[in-house]
């Protein structure tokens, strides 16, 4: 066959043998394609320009993408592998702490996560706001400016009249220059002249009815005497309800006197007896047709004068009540220094009848319970807390049956334990709730022997007060400060003396409070007794406060130190 050069595909003839069984049943088909014994191929010649190739080029295209694709991820895969196993990072919330440096992945109160991170941004904001305080903010500036203004009304507004008159504003407000105006500043204007002119056109309507009224006043009189008198004749003498007795100092009762007080006054003044001792006594009114009326009456009052008096039994004179300054001291005595666990992140400090230590310590996968010896101040016994705890407050308590027990809550697994104080070995466990909206955190608690109750914490301005035997909650107080602010962040507690004393977290301070009107008795400054500058860490806060026999224990987070401290304001703290 010809081949044509116009086409790219051409026409091939092929011959085929076959078997005979084959040549038969062909033999007897009449075939469109040829005669018996020819067929005809049509081979596919691919060129570049042919869909096929197009599409062939498409697929090698895809799978060249796909194992691109698959070897990007597999290598950022093995990235994310190796900066977690080998340089000890974390990349979820949940699991900070397991590597890297925990310290510096910790909140303020152990915080991990989000929470840290929300802790550490309030810190630099807090820190930032001081700085701009001590370095000179707009209040500062604004302060000076307003000790400086005598000075600069003297020598610049003397003898202007945009100073002395006070109503030049109002007149000349429509005049002013908006050209120096920013477009916030302008809006603002006219808003503002708006709702002047709105005022004027209301006041203009008035003083149209009322030309006496104040309001209408071209002058600007602000004569006290004329504005009493003016209120004074529109004063509603017939109202009713408390308002109508509420005259302003120095306004004459007689003046304001309505007819309903005039009515009152006469009533009582024929009800009441003129004699002191008898105003309260019924009078017996006499009648006309009441015969013997005035008899009778003499009879009874002659028997009220006759009838002897007891002697009331005399009160025993009262010891005069020794009110305490409302000062914060600062001055304590140190006894002794003794050693501590630096690596405790101390959340609860108590100590037993028997004068043995007890500690808790906080942070996920490192809350500890911990019996120490008062003599040496070596662990003697130390229990780990699971993983999935933050252990938080402690105190040591008895039970009905007089039994030594330790009591510890967690910061927000709403989860309390009781252990036996002897061999730390876990007797119980309960759920409690403090504050909803902060998530019912527990920081402090502390335990109040004379009414069996425990006293609790959450770091809010709030105290708790749970019952020893049940655990339920039987009221809060709110604290409040010596100035009368409200106190938050009240950490580790301890009853002392009848007050409960608390630590307030990252401060240096500890405030006494009544339990029952959660008002500041005692405060004490003991930023003096280990300076932060010399702690080693922001978190390393005081925190730990534990009353003994004949001294205070106290100590902080990740201290390497207790301190024994008297406190010589305080004469009456070891007398029980």
């Amino acid at each position: 066959m010809e081949h044509d050069d116009d086409h790219d595909v051409e026409m091939v003839v092929v011959e085929y043998s076959s078997s005979d069984e084959d040549s038969d049943s062909d033999s007897n088909v009449d075939s469109e394609y040829g005669e018996p014994g020819e067929h005809v191929v049509r081979p596919r010649v691919v060129t570049e320009k042919s869909p096929v190739a197009k599409h062939e080029f498409y697929q090698a295209a895809v799978r060249r993408q796909n194992c691109f694709f698959g070897l990007s991820m597999v290598t950022v895969a093995g990235l994310f592998l190796a900066a977690y196993f080998f340089m000890g990072l974390s990349f979820t919330p949940s699991n900070i702490g397991i590597f890297g440096d925990e310290s510096a992945l910790k909140g303020g109160a152990g915080e991990v996560g989000l929470d840290a991170d929300n802790s550490q941004t309030e810190e630099i904001v807090d820190e930032e706001v001081v700085a701009m305080e001590e370095s000179g903010s707009k209040a500062a500036k604004r302060a000076k400016r307003e000790k400086e203004f005598p000075h600069i009304h003297d020598k610049v507004g003397q003898g202007k009249e945009w100073v002395e008159n006070k109503n030049w504003w109002k007149k000349h407000a429509e005049e002013m220059d908006t050209s120096h105006m920013s477009k916030h500043e302008k809006k603002q204007y006219e808003q503002k002249m708006k709702q002047f002119k709105r005022m004027k056109k209301r006041r203009d309507k008035i003083c149209k009815e009322h030309p006496d009224a104040i309001i209408c006043n071209k002058d600007g009189d602000t004569d006290l005497g004329s504005i009493r008198e003016k209120l004074g004749k529109n004063y509603n003498y017939e109202a009713t309800g408390r308002g109508k007795e509420n005259f302003p100092k120095g306004w004459p009762k007689e003046e304001g006197e309505s007819k309903r007080d005039k009515q009152k006054k006469d009533k009582h003044k024929h009800n009441h007896d003129s004699d002191g001792e008898e105003k309260h006594k019924p009078v017996h009114k006499p009648d006309e047709h009441d015969n013997g009326a005035e008899e009778i009456k003499e009879e009874i009052q002659k028997q009220i004068r006759d009838k002897p008096v007891a002697e009331a039994p005399e009160e025993k004179a009262k010891e005069p009540e020794v009110k305490l300054p409302h000062t914060i001291v600062n001055t304590f005595t140190v006894l002794e220094k003794v050693d501590h666990d630096p690596s405790s992140f101390t959340q609860g400090l108590s100590i037993g009848s028997d004068g043995t230590i007890y500690e808790t310590t906080g942070l996920y996968r490192q809350s500890k319970v911990r019996r120490i010896n008062p003599k040496t101040f070596g662990v003697e016994t130390s229990v780990d807390t699971e993983g999935q705890y933050f252990g938080e407050g402690s105190t040591y308590y008895e039970d009905k049956d007089g039994n030594g027990r330790l009591i510890e809550i967690t910061w927000k697994e709403q989860t309390g334990f009781i252990y036996d104080a002897k061999t730390l070995e876990l007797l119980d466990e309960f759920p409690y709730t403090t504050t909803p909206n902060k998530g019912n955190q527990g920081w402090g608690i502390t335990y109040d022997p004379s009414k069996k109750e425990f006293v609790v914490s959450d770091g809010t301005q709030f105290l708790y007060f749970w019952d020893r035997g049940t655990l339920a909650e039987k009221r809060k107080v709110a604290i409040k400060r010596f100035d009368g602010r409200a106190q938050q962040s009240l950490n580790e507690l301890e009853f002392m003396d009848g007050l409960v004393c608390c630590n307030i977290w990252h401060s240096d301070d500890i405030i006494c409070v009544d339990p029952q009107t959660g008002k500041s008795v005692r405060e004490y400054d003991m930023s003096s007794l280990w300076p932060a500058n010399q702690r080693g860490g922001g978190e390393n806060v005081l925190n730990g406060i534990a009353l003994a026999k004949d001294h205070v224990l106290i100590t902080g987070k990740r201290w390497d130190r207790m301190y024994k401290v008297h406190l010589p304001d305080w004469p009456t703290l070891f007398r029980n």
